[in-house]
């Protein structure tokens, strides 16, 4: 189920948050809850937009997402321990597993062994693990080949 809203917020591109909800006033000028206008606030946050409460957190969320690098055994026995994983399987020689913490939104960091090899990156919580093991499989030829350059 997607949920959509209407809320309007103040943004700066790039950053993990939102800074404040925005009102329109009569006028149809944009305002934070305390009054401050949206050139007040490009004075010391020179990108400073009002958009969309989802076009903000999609914005966060794309920023917050990463792409599989390789670690090592005890980085993924130490996130599968620390706290309980969600969607965890085991599927032959491959296993995948979510930290239940979000980093940013929706998105999580996500482990992937396959075989022997290890991998992480943050994507959205409601990855499936097909798609995970996919995603790695994808960049473990480089991502292996680069630690064997080392």
């Amino acid at each position: 189920m997607s949920t959509t809203t209407t809320s309007h917020v103040f943004y700066q591109p790039g950053t993990g948050w939102v800074h404040d909800y925005a009102v329109q006033l009569d006028g149809g000028e944009w305002v934070t809850r305390s009054g401050r206008t949206l050139d007040q606030l490009k004075e010391g946050q020179p990108d400073m937009i009002v958009c969309t409460e989802d076009e903000a957190w999609q914005q966060i969320e794309a920023a917050a997402k990463s792409a599989p690098v390789l670690i090592d055994r005890e980085q993924f026995e130490y996130a599968l321990n620390v706290l309980p994983p969600a969607g965890w399987i085991r599927a032959g020689d491959c296993e995948s597993f979510k930290m239940i913490e979000r980093d940013n939104g929706r998105v999580t960091r996500i482990y992937v062994r396959l075989g022997e090899n290890f991998f992480r990156f943050a994507d959205l919580f409601t990855t499936p693990h097909a798609d995970a093991v996919r995603l790695v499989e994808a960049a473990a030829p480089a991502l292996l080949a680069s630690r064997q350059n080392q």
